[in-house]
C-alpha cells in the first residue's frame, strides 16, 4: 500500500468517527423535541412563573393554561399587561391605556398567545415549540447549568431572510434623491433548554441579528406545576375599573389631529437606525418644505 493510501486507511476511522457525533447530534435535537412534544401531549393543563430579559427591560409573571385554548397569563415590567383565553374568546388588558381588546378565538389556529411565557406554546403546539421554517438547522449542543440546574440544550438556527430597509432618513427640501433601501440580512438562533425533571422547555434564548445589530432576549419558567386545578372562572376576563373597550381610531378621529395648514407642527426627535436622532426643527429651519416618512425598524 503506498504511504497516501495508508495515510487515508489512518484518517478513515477518525471521520467516521467524526460523523457519526454528527449524526448522533443532530439524532439527540431530535429526540429531545420529540421527547418534550408527548410530554405536553399528556398534560391537562400546566402553570408557572416566567421572567423575560430583552436588553434593559425586564418583565416577569405568572401563567396558566388548559385545553382547550384557555390562557391567563399576567405579565409586569416596563408595561403591565393580562391577556386571557377562556377557550372562545380573547382578552388582551393593557394597564399604562387602560383598555382591552376583544376577539374570537379561531378554532383552526394551533396555538393560542402566551406572551413573554413563550416556553410553554409546546403546550398548544408540541410538535412545534417555535414556528422553524423549512431550511432550519437544528443540532444538540450539549449540557449546561444555570442557577444549579443542568438543562440539555438545543439549537435551531432559522434560514436567513434578506429584508429592505432605508438605512438613511432624509429630511429636508434638497433636491438629491434619498438612497434605495438596502437589503439586510436577518439571522434567528433560537436555543431550547430541556429539564431533566419533566423533559419540558423551561428556558428560551432568541438571537436576532439584524445586520450589524443584534438582540437577545431570554425566557425561563420557575415553580412549573404540571395540571393543576384549573377551574373555569380562573379564565373569566373581567375589566379593571374604568377599563374601556379599545376602539380603532376612524379616518375622522385622524383628521381631527392633523395639524391646520399655516399651523405651527409640534415639534418631536426620534431614533434613526444608525443610533442617532433627528429632530423635526433641526429640518423645518433649514429648508422651505419638509417631508417625514415614517418607517418602522426592526
Amino acid at each position: 500500500m503506498t504511504p497516501s493510501g495508508m495515510r487515508a486507511m489512518l484518517c478513515l476511522p477518525a471521520l467516521l468517527a467524526l460523523s457519526g457525533g454528527l449524526a448522533r447530534a443532530d439524532e439527540k435535537s431530535d429526540q429531545l423535541l420529540k421527547a418534550a412534544g408527548d410530554a405536553a401531549r399528556k398534560l391537562d393543563s400546566i402553570r408557572a412563573r416566567f421572567t423575560q430579559q430583552s436588553g434593559t427591560a425586564t418583565y416577569e409573571g405568572t401563567a396558566i393554561l388548559a385545553r382547550p385554548n384557555k390562557v391567563r397569563v399576567e405579565t409586569k415590567g416596563p408595561s403591565n399587561s393580562t391577556f386571557v383565553s377562556d377557550g372562545k374568546q380573547t382578552y388582551s388588558y393593557q394597564a399604562s391605556r387602560n383598555t382591552y381588546t376583544q376577539s374570537t378565538v379561531d378554532p383552526n389556529r394551533r396555538a393560542v398567545t402566551v406572551g413573554a411565557a413563550i416556553p410553554l406554546r409546546i403546550f398548544f403546539t408540541p410538535d412545534e415549540p417555535y414556528p422553524m421554517p423549512d431550511g432550519t438547522v437544528k443540532s444538540y449542543v450539549g449540557a449546561e447549568t444555570l442557577d444549579g440546574v443542568s438543562y440539555e440544550v438545543v439549537q435551531a438556527k432559522l434560514p436567513a431572510r434578506k429584508l429592505a430597509v432605508p438605512l438613511v432618513l432624509r429630511l429636508g427640501g434638497d433636491a438629491k434623491p434619498a438612497p434605495a433601501p438596502t437589503p439586510v440580512n436577518m439571522e434567528t438562533t433560537v436555543r431550547f433548554y430541556f429539564s431533566p425533571t419533566d423533559q419540558l422547555i423551561h428556558r428560551m434564548t432568541i438571537r436576532t441579528k439584524f445586520g450589524e445589530r443584534e438582540s437577545v432576549s431570554t425566557y425561563a419558567l420557575k415553580d412549573v406545576e404540571l395540571n393543576p386545578r384549573a377551574p373555569a372562572d380562573r379564565f373569566a376576563f373581567v375589566p379593571p375599573p374604568g377599563a374601556q373597550l379599545y376602539k380603532p381610531p376612524t379616518l375622522a378621529d385622524y383628521a381631527a389631529g392633523l395639524v391646520a395648514v399655516d399651523k405651527k407642527a409640534p415639534d418631536f426627535q426620534l431614533p434613526t437606525p444608525d443610533g442617532e436622532r433627528l429632530a423635526l426643527s433641526d429640518y423645518v429651519k433649514k429648508s422651505k418644505v419638509t417631508l417625514v416618512n415614517f418607517w418602522f425598524y426592526n
